[in-house]
């Protein structure tokens, strides 16, 4: 481990922590960094350095972890100009060492969804590094993730799926390459949650980058989930992944939620001045499905209203309330009518009701945010008389521990939706300096 602190630590003089190593062109010293890396921790053989993958089959995980990690905080400080030499060095570096050991790690540890995860955040940061010269990857990419997924549904390869279409949704090349992952992948993802229906709230991960990927698509290869064979029953399943209260999860269900009707209201505006054609387009294509679901969805958030959700989710449904109205507002009068008979008797008298009803139909934001509001206050006390009696040891209610806020907090050592967290920049800076040095003094690669 010596070696590997001499080349990245910011301990002592830069001749010192460097030496000779500054000679190595950029691929020989990353190698060689990673190489050491597992030779010393491990003390094997000389061989083994010749032999690369060899050694990454003896290394333990944990280890291995580390390894990916500075790899990707080393990738992350990587900066480079399309058709520049330095690029050509990064895209043939990623796509002959960093992309057949990222295979190579899912391939012998697909039960780690610790080291899953770290090996997709490298092949994010690899692709996006390079996105032009990654590109003769993705099919086995996408052939990787399916197989792999299709033994363990780790969460983190619909993650990855969602980053190769940001990256290659307008290539017309890779587009038949994601349609097939697409459906790949959302079709055993449907299959496990609708296995899994009545205990989400253990799969949340899950839950988040399943609807992520049909949001992240719909938003940049929107034609692959229009013509998707799992897009109805996933709408479907709105009615019941809206009750899942962690907030990243519910944060990627909303997401797709509002942006189906977003769409679909679009379509309402055909004629006017400003209007989105392209949208408007999509959202002609999307109405059928989810007029299908619409009126169940609307009794469900009811439904969620009526149990008490937590305060982000409370915030969120105006929102929504006012999607569905605004993309179908023929229908929306019925639907409210139908989901405002879920709610407990005693939240209100009929007229009282039927005030809220008004308000959510015909007021602006302000409006149905402050009926939504009423409502769920209404909802809590109700609830909370008919916890009555019942209290922890510390002199609290149940009720009131059990909706504080605690199921808002943010699993731990999560990082995708959220500013990813990576060590400190100032760990590789003088790394990244010489590598762009060498890059950048590098001759053309022989053709």
């Amino acid at each position: 481990m010596q070696r590997f602190r001499l080349l990245v630590d910011e301990t002592g003089p830069p001749q010192t922590r460097f030496g000779k190593e500054v000679h190595f062109p950029v691929r020989e010293r990353l190698k060689l960094l990673w190489m050491e890396l597992q030779c010393a921790a491990f003390r094997v053989k000389p061989e083994f350095r010749c032999g690369f993958r060899i050694v990454l089959n003896r290394t333990c995980e944990p280890v291995l972890s580390e390894i990916l990690d500075r790899l990707t905080t080393i990738i992350r400080q990587i900066h480079v100009r399309d058709g520049t030499a330095k690029a050509v060095s990064v895209g043939i570096l990623i796509s002959n060492t960093f992309w057949p050991v990222i295979r190579q790690c899912l391939a012998q540890h697909p039960g780690d969804s610790k080291l899953v995860e770290k090996s997709c955040r490298l092949l994010k940061h690899s692709m996006r590094c390079v996105p032009d010269l990654f590109k003769p990857n993705v099919p086995d990419v996408a052939r990787t993730l399916v197989t792999a997924f299709q033994q363990h549904q780790h969460s983190s390869y619909l993650y990855s799926a969602e980053i190769l279409a940001n990256s290659y949704a307008s290539d017309p090349e890779i587009v038949p390459v994601l349609t097939e992952l697409f459906n790949q992948l959302s079709g055993i993802g449907l299959q496990c949650l609708i296995a899994s229906e009545s205990k989400l709230e253990e799969i949340t991960e899950l839950v988040e980058d399943f609807f992520g990927m049909f949001e992240r698509y719909l938003r940049f290869a929107p034609t692959i989930v229009i013509n998707a064979p799992t897009l109805l029953p996933t709408l479907r399943l709105w009615s019941v992944v809206i009750f899942v209260q962690q907030k990243e999860a519910v944060e990627a269900v909303i997401a797709f939620i509002e942006s189906v009707f977003s769409h679909i209201a679009e379509t309402k505006k055909v004629g006017r001045r400003f209007v989105d054609e392209q949208k408007a387009s999509i959202g002609q294509m999307l109405q059928p499905h989810a007029l299908q679901v619409a009126p169940c969805f609307v009794e469900a958030v009811f439904k969620l209203i009526a149990v008490v959700p937590t305060k982000y989710v409370q915030d969120c449904i105006p929102s929504i309330l006012e999607g569905v109205r605004s993309a179908f507002p023929q229908e929306f009068a019925n639907w409210l009518e139908a989901g405002l008979g879920h709610l407990p008797p005693s939240v209100g008298s009929k007229a009282e009701l039927q005030k809220f009803g008004e308000q959510i139909l015909r007021g602006d934001d302000a409006q149905v945010y402050e009926a939504i509001q009423d409502l769920c206050y209404r909802c809590e006390q109700e609830f909370g008389r008919d916890m009555e009696g019942m209290y922890s040891p510390a002199g609290g209610s149940i009720f009131k521990l059990a909706f504080q806020g605690s199921f808002t907090e943010p699993r731990p050592n999560r990082q995708r939706r959220q500013k990813e967290k990576v060590m400190p920049t100032c760990t590789c800076t003088r790394l990244r300096r010489l590598l762009c040095r060498d890059l950048e003094a590098a001759p053309p690669p022989s053709t």
